[in-house]
């Protein structure tokens, strides 16, 4: 039987020990605007998506994951979420669509 380890740091998880599955969802995020007045940046575009496989293209749209985690990397990535969040108030941002579901905690 394979040993389950930590999918951040390769920590081998002991049988009945605490461990937590992160699972993450990465989509694009459009904002309406397509610029076809610049024939140039199109044509590039056009010719990326060509040469594209794919797997490679749905990559750019849409990809999801799940990882099992140990507790000292769960709270890494927690913190790293936070230290994101906070960063983006601090500086005004308000990019996005408003939607945000931040449940850290």
């Amino acid at each position: 039987m394979d040993r389950v380890r930590c999918g951040f740091c390769a920590r081998p998880l002991e049988p009945g020990s605490l461990r937590y599955i992160l699972m993450w969802k990465l989509f694009a995020d459009y904002d309406g605007i397509i610029d076809l007045e610049d024939e140039t940046k199109l044509e590039i575009t056009m010719k990326a998506v060509e040469a594209a496989s794919p797997a490679d293209l749905e990559d750019q749209i849409y990809m999801e994951s799940r990882h099992i985690l140990c507790p000292a990397c769960r709270e890494e990535i927690l913190d790293t979420l936070a230290s994101l969040e906070h960063q983006s108030v601090e500086e005004g941002s308000d990019e996005g669509n408003g939607d945000g579901e931040r449940q850290l905690h």
